[in-house]
């Protein structure tokens, strides 16, 4: 019994001296400038989803382009969906991160041209000189 009446004391101070109002700050509202468009995968197209020819052509129809890249070796930076790159002719594939530079090159090489590896700082350098105002994800 005496239990109880510590509790009904005890329970109620604590949640007095304990509890603070909770403060609520009024919304900052952001204020967006325009809605991008930015083509998936380079220009959205599957054929040359992540390959040069397909972010050119992204840039060329909208605000910006969106594509996946991988890392090799090296860590080189190089434009791909896929983390493995298949073998062709005499080039053993694998995946990217496991193969040098020289190596990619090779199989980029060996393979058909819709299948294009290229660097990430050819990208860049490609947007600065001719899309300067786009935008890459």
């Amino acid at each position: 019994m005496f239990f109880k009446y510590v509790i009904l004391i005890i329970v109620p101070l604590l949640l007095f001296i304990s509890c603070e109002r909770v403060k609520y700050f009024p919304d900052k509202p952001v204020e967006f400038e325009k809605t991008y468009l930015i083509a998936h995968r380079g220009s959205g197209m599957q054929n040359d989803g992540n390959t040069l020819n397909g972010l050119v052509k992204g840039l060329n129809a909208l605000d910006g382009v969106e594509c996946d890249i991988q890392r090799s070796q090296q860590n080189t930076i190089w434009l791909s969906h896929a983390s493995e790159l298949e073998s062709c002719g005499e080039y053993g594939g694998g995946c990217f991160v496991s193969l040098n530079d020289d190596r990619i090159v090779e199989i980029d090489s060996c393979l058909d041209l819709e299948q294009t590896f290229t660097r990430l700082e050819l990208v860049f350098a490609y947007m600065s000189a001719n899309f300067p105002d786009k935008y890459i994800s």
